[in-house]
């Protein structure tokens, strides 16, 4: 869609003002300020975004790893600083030997609850860690999972609960 604030264009003032109005009532109807650019197509696997990992929240209300993944994984043209719920984290790294770390982003303190499951759905770890307010949404609260070694070779579950809200992720563990 294409804005018509040019005064220069010809046409009924009738229809301009109406069209001016519509514009500064409705800003969302201008091309600038759409979510997603309709000239650049989404790309769910574009990986040249090696960029740490620092959680914002695309217009489209999904979180995305850091801004580069934002503007070409998302196509999205604007995006704030956090993850969109009160958390988000990150497995590092994703291809475990004997450890597995996460990098917990909050908006505020609080204790998560970390479940790990196995490909039947069975419990196999589970821990509650304490996140103090001090973390800010670009600064990362690391929690070391050394417990891991136990871990059959295969693909397993991690799910981290905060308030109500889960966010569940995989990971590939190549031990034993």
């Amino acid at each position: 869609m294409v804005c018509i604030t040019d005064a220069s264009i010809i046409m009924k003032p009738s229809v301009r003002l109406f069209l001016t109005l519509l514009f500064f009532t409705f800003p969302f109807f201008c091309s600038a300020q759409t979510c997603q650019d309709s000239l650049r197509e989404p790309n769910p696997y574009y990986t040249g975004c090696f960029d740490p990992y620092y959680p914002v929240c695309g217009c489209d209300g999904v979180n995305y790893r850091n801004d580069c993944a934002a503007y070409y994984k998302g196509g999205l043209n604007y995006w704030t600083d956090g993850s969109c719920g009160d958390f988000d984290y990150n497995i590092d790294p994703t291809y475990v030997t004997d450890f597995l770390n996460l990098q917990v982003f909050m908006k505020k303190a609080g204790t998560i609850s970390i479940s790990i499951y196995d490909a039947y759905g069975h419990i196999l770890y589970l821990s509650q860690v304490f996140v103090p307010e001090t973390v800010s949404s670009q600064q990362a609260f690391a929690i070391p999972i050394s417990e891991v070694s136990f871990l059959e070779f295969g693909v397993y579950i991690i799910s981290v609960n905060l308030n109500g809200e889960q966010i569940s992720k995989k990971f590939f563990n190549s031990s034993n």
